[in-house]
């Protein structure tokens, strides 16, 4: 059974940043060694902070989105994973790359 290997924004963003462990990581999912995942709202925060902290342009992040896609599976959380009612979680403010990321069956959608 393959690896399924789930990535937070770290991965992604060191991964396409330098030639480290995360880009290795990212690599192993482009050719199929494990079965790397993300969630829409984990990739909306990598493309607010491409744009907030590396001020890049909404082309530039719409091809690293596009690069990531290529390879990562979407997965949605659940309610389960946010801990049932959100025990105390506050929602952020989606940003428009958050909201044109949601799954078509996310309940916040």
């Amino acid at each position: 059974m393959p690896i399924v290997a789930v990535f937070d924004t770290n991965v992604p963003l060191s991964g396409l940043l330098s030639l480290g462990p995360p880009f290795h990581c990212l690599e192993m999912a482009r050719t199929g060694r494990v079965k790397g995942r993300a969630c829409p709202p984990i990739l909306g925060e990598f493309a607010d902070v491409l744009h907030r902290k590396l001020a890049l342009e909404s082309d530039r992040m719409t091809e690293c989105l596009a690069y990531l896609l290529s390879f990562l599976s979407l997965v949605p959380i659940t309610g389960a994973a946010l801990g049932g009612r959100r025990r105390g979680i506050q929602r952020q403010r989606e940003t428009d790359y958050q909201k044109s990321l949601r799954l078509p069956d996310d309940p916040a959608h």
